[in-house]
């Protein structure tokens, strides 16, 4: 009696393949929200960028420039956050698909997991590509550094222009004050 006979095995097979369906639709599910949240954030980023260097804003007032540098760190650190648990949960899913495809003993040429469907991904992807999963991550930690740099520079340049408005005002009784004309980044 310790044998499994062939109704058993085929119910146990069919459960198998609706968990396969099942793991394919839900990693189709999280590939749509790991890309509309890079999208949204990415638009963003594009926006507050835009408004950092809008009309020499950080040049002019340090606080203004660090308020913004300060926001984009952390909406950049949340980013980073929800991708980096976007991309495991994609991950995970991946792992229960190659599982599930080497319990079913589906053929390597059929399978739809990258691990077992080796031959098709070289084929159609190449060895040499950016993996997305590895860019996107990438690409939230090189914003956090941009607005590090942003909140460093705009207290910089501030203290500099401060600095240089005091030196020419003292020592040459200049009217005007100095004026930048751009970002010197």
């Amino acid at each position: 009696m310790g044998t499994m006979d062939l109704d058993d095995r085929k119910e146990i097979d069919r459960k198998y393949t609706e968990q396969l369906r099942n793991a394919v639709v839900l990693a189709a599910n999280e590939d749509r929200i790991v890309w509309a949240v890079f999208a949204i954030f990415f638009a963003g980023q594009g926006v507050l960028i835009g408004t950092f260097f809008r009309n020499d804003g950080f040049l002019k007032s340090a606080i203004s420039g660090l308020f913004l540098s300060s926001f984009g760190l952390i909406v950049s650190g949340i980013w980073l956050c929800i991708q980096i648990r976007a991309l495991g949960h994609l991950n995970r899913f991946d792992k229960l698909v190659e599982r599930l495809e080497r319990r079913l003993n589906i053929p390597c040429d059929l399978a739809i997991s990258r691990e077992i469907n080796k031959a098709d991904y070289k084929e159609c992807l190449g060895d040499k590509i950016i993996r997305v999963r590895w860019l996107m991550p990438s690409t939230c930690r090189i914003f956090v550094a941009f607005w590090l740099l942003g909140s460093t520079s705009s207290i910089w340049f501030y203290r500099f222009y401060a600095a240089a408005n005091e030196f020419v005002g003292r020592f040459f009784r200049v009217q005007q004050p100095l004026r930048f004309h751009g970002p010197i980044v």
